[in-house]
């Protein structure tokens, strides 16, 4: 009786051992890098969104401030704008909630722009008006460029009516 010749066919224990060490160090390296890239994106996302954000907020208020007659100073850093007698608007409310950080208007009802550290209104060279808006020093996936200020200046063209 002839014994069937064994041939050494397939991989041994450790060629396969092997095998799934580079496999994993090749994932490992790939998981990182896209995790990383991942972060990068969502960080210039999160940027963009909040100069987004501030340059909406610095145009709605530039519209109602070029209508303003006349721009009161209120408590808490906020402001009350005067309309002309003629508009349907008779006064606006703008500010910002120091603990929630958010820019709003109408009375604390429409908030128009969160992550505010400062919020002013100069009006010390009428009939132009200063806005500025400054974020916090620190975002959640932001980790440089803070913090951010935005700067415009708008003559009233309501002044002194």
């Amino acid at each position: 009786m002839r014994h069937p010749r064994l041939t050494n066919k397939g991989f041994s224990l450790l060629e396969l051992i092997l095998a799934l060490a580079i496999v994993g160090l090749l994932a490992g390296a790939v998981g990182t890098f896209s995790l990383a890239w991942q972060a990068r994106t969502y960080s210039g996302y999160t940027e963009a969104q909040l100069y987004n954000d501030f340059r909406y907020a610095l145009n709605y208020i530039s519209f109602y401030v070029r209508l303003a007659s006349r721009i009161d100073k209120g408590s808490f850093g906020s402001y009350t704008l005067h309309f002309p007698d003629n508009s349907s608007l008779r006064s606006f409310k703008i500010g910002r909630q120091t603990y929630q950080r958010t820019l709003w208007v109408k009375e604390d009802t429409l908030p128009i722009c969160s992550h505010v550290a400062a919020f002013e209104i100069d009006t010390s060279e009428p009939p132009l008006a200063t806005i500025r808006i400054t974020s916090v020093n620190q975002i959640p996936g932001i980790g440089r460029g803070l913090p951010i200020t935005i700067t415009r200046q708008v003559r009233m063209r309501n002044y002194g009516r």
